[in-house]
């Protein structure tokens, strides 16, 4: 059975940053109306890189938009973040905000959930991914650090 694939809806993304907003970014055909595709196409995405980065430390069959809506807030929010900044990226002049500013938080958000730092409001945080790395130098000299 293929996993669902938004966790946010449009409608949340319109809630998000407004349907005049909605319209002015995603009206690509001039007719005075968003693209049902295009929106629904950016609310993937989002969820994709929310899913793609957090998925090796949570099930994937567990993140949702069933979970999204229900357990799991904090995968709804920062999904919307993302959707809301890669809107500003599409179209700078419709949002006051930074999209690169907004996408580099939506960046540290997903890292601090990899960390264990942060969890997604579930009630059981998996362990937090071994993010070392080791590098050998001359001489067999091995050092390890964390991104």
């Amino acid at each position: 059975m293929p996993l669902p694939i938004s966790l946010i809806t449009p409608e949340q993304l319109e809630n998000r940053i407004g349907v005049e907003i909605v319209k002015r970014i995603f009206d690509d055909y001039n007719v005075g109306e968003a693209s049902s595709q295009a929106v629904r196409q950016l609310c993937e995405d989002a969820s994709s890189k929310v899913r793609a980065s957090v998925g090796q430390d949570y099930d994937l069959d567990a993140l949702t938009p069933q979970a999204a809506a229900s357990t799991a807030i904090e995968l709804r929010r920062i999904a919307l973040d993302c959707a809301h900044a890669m809107a500003a990226q599409r179209h700078p002049g419709a949002i006051k905000l930074d999209g690169f500013a907004m996408m580099e938080q939506v960046n540290l958000d997903l890292k601090a959930i990899r960390l264990g730092q942060a969890s997604l409001g579930t009630k059981t945080a998996p362990a937090p991914a071994d993010q070392t790395v080791s590098v050998v130098g001359n001489g067999f000299n091995t050092r390890s650090y964390w991104p």
